[in-house]
């Protein structure tokens, strides 16, 4: 039977993380409770954050926070709840920050586009009682903001827990772009709990409570995610080269390829410079040429080539233009062609 009031180190971890998913009332706890394969107590549990989408209207990056459950039916109707928060009293989270629904799924769902796949557990709304409740409780750090949600479940069928069967409660929540740093890294905790008294909401412990998060991408021209689509971001690209010819792309470099041809070339340079023009706010595409990304081909661009001209380099602004890893005098046709266009 879990107890919020045990030491951490007598808890199971996977236990801990049964989160919302194992609410259960009165005397049915010791039961119906379930849990996976025993984690070392000293292993914290980890949390799994992955960026999800961008909102363009309302300006905010989406993210998914996902932790494994395990699940236990209710010997009757009752209210499940939880929630988190995030911050502390001296890195408080911003304004922008909110938590938009929550939901328990399957790992392994093949519909992306689905709120949930345990129907027990369809109904988590937004609850501004199980909010109060969670900022009242005892060990919630003083300063955070606090997201509560709670949901009506009947008694039902658990699923096995198998592999293939790994259910999560998946946390969707939301922030503006520039308030990422305010968020990345800061202290988050997880609630859950019940209605009723024999379990009733609580901070759940044993979790790596630092948030880290992974960096989005709002442009596809943005490589380093500084949303800025700059020099070097295009020399990152060009790294992959020389790519005159073309490189086969991987896993690890399929970002560069813009066009989606599995081939970096230069039809994916055509496509950055149309890109970051675009992002810039410019009407037409950055030119091959221009060595600085200023919008124009001008004598600091024809520098650029002079002051490295016939050293190899896989460099946008030290004059290579074709992507061919030396700058030659293609590259100065380049510029000129492109200085009359």
């Amino acid at each position: 039977m879990l107890s919020r009031n045990r030491s951490a180190a007598s808890w199971h971890p996977f236990a801990l993380i049964t989160a919302c998913a194992v609410l259960v009332c009165g005397g049915a706890f010791a039961i119906a409770c379930t849990s996976p394969a025993i984690t070392p107590p000293e292993i914290e549990i980890e949390i799994e954050p992955e960026f999800e989408s961008y909102d363009s209207v309302l300006n905010r990056v989406i993210y998914k926070i996902e932790v494994e459950v395990g699940v236990a039916s209710p010997a009757q109707q009752t209210q499940c709840q939880c929630g988190l928060g995030l911050g502390t009293a001296g890195a408080t989270a911003p304004a922008s920050f909110s938590v938009l629904s929550v939901a328990v799924r399957n790992r392994f769902t093949s519909n992306s586009d689905l709120d949930y796949d345990l129907p027990a557990f369809a109904g988590f709304a937004a609850s501004n009682a199980v909010t109060n409740s969670i900022k009242s409780l005892g060990n919630f750090n003083t300063g955070a903001t606090a997201s509560g949600f709670a949901a009506t479940v009947n008694p039902f069928v658990p699923p096995v827990d198998t592999a293939d069967q790994k259910l999560l409660l998946s946390f969707r929540v939301s922030f503006a772009p520039e308030d990422f740093n305010a968020v990345n890294g800061n202290v988050m905790q997880f609630a859950a709990g019940s209605n009723d008294p024999t379990h009733s909401l609580g901070i759940l412990n044993n979790y790596k409570s630092q948030l880290i998060l992974p960096p989005f991408q709002l442009s596809t021209c943005d490589f380093n995610f500084d949303q800025v689509c700059d020099i070097a971001d295009l020399n990152a690209l060009l790294a992959i080269g020389p790519i005159k010819a073309g490189v086969s792309s991987t896993d690890q470099t399929q970002v560069f390829d813009l066009d989606g041809d599995d081939v970096i070339n230069n039809q994916d340079v055509d496509e950055w410079l149309s890109a970051a023009a675009n992002d810039e706010g410019a009407a037409d595409a950055y030119k091959r040429g221009d060595a600085d990304l200023n919008g124009q081909i001008d004598f600091n661009d024809f520098l650029a080539w002079l002051l490295h001209f016939r050293q190899q380099t896989l460099l946008w602004n030290e004059g290579d233009f074709d992507g061919s890893g030396v700058v030659d005098f293609t590259d100065l046709i380049i510029l000129v062609i492109n200085l009359n266009s």
